[in-house]
């Protein structure tokens, strides 16, 4: 019995031995398997590269050609030959109102007396120049 007790004790020490080995083995190969797909990845990403940063050069070109155009079409002469195209023209003498600062449409005379009658005052760039009043809510 003690001889057979000793046997399973060296079969257990084996087996064990035998299962560390394997063990050992499958981790080698899982871990040579992840460096040998990272080698490949870092490859692919390499080629990659090259390629984005042209795509990317060749955005901010056309972005910078975009910007150019807007300019152009933006431009007072290009505007005003459009508005023109759709038959539109200059305001006549009281065809403009003007709001003050609470957005309440100003008197008739207060706007060329508060020096806000003239080309060039800034009122257009303010958002302020041309634009109609708003029709009271409700009514």
């Amino acid at each position: 019995m003690i001889a057979e007790l000793r046997r399973n004790q060296a079969n257990d020490e084996q087996a064990g031995i035998t299962l560390a080995l394997v063990l050992s083995i499958v981790t080698a190969l899982a871990l040579g398997l992840v460096l040998v797909w990272l080698a490949i990845h870092r490859t692919d990403l390499g080629y990659d590269l090259p390629r984005l940063r042209s795509e990317a050069e060749s955005r901010e070109r056309y972005q910078a050609k975009l910007e150019v155009e807007r300019e152009r079409l933006l431009s007072p002469y290009i505007l005003e030959a459009k508005a023109r195209e759709l038959g539109l023209r200059d305001a006549r003498p009281g065809q403009i109102r003007r709001l003050d600062t609470s957005g309440k449409p100003m008197p008739a005379g207060a706007a060329e007396t508060a020096g806000a009658g003239g080309k060039g005052d800034g009122d257009e760039a303010k958002g302020q120049g041309g634009v109609p009043p708003r029709a009271p809510a409700g009514g």
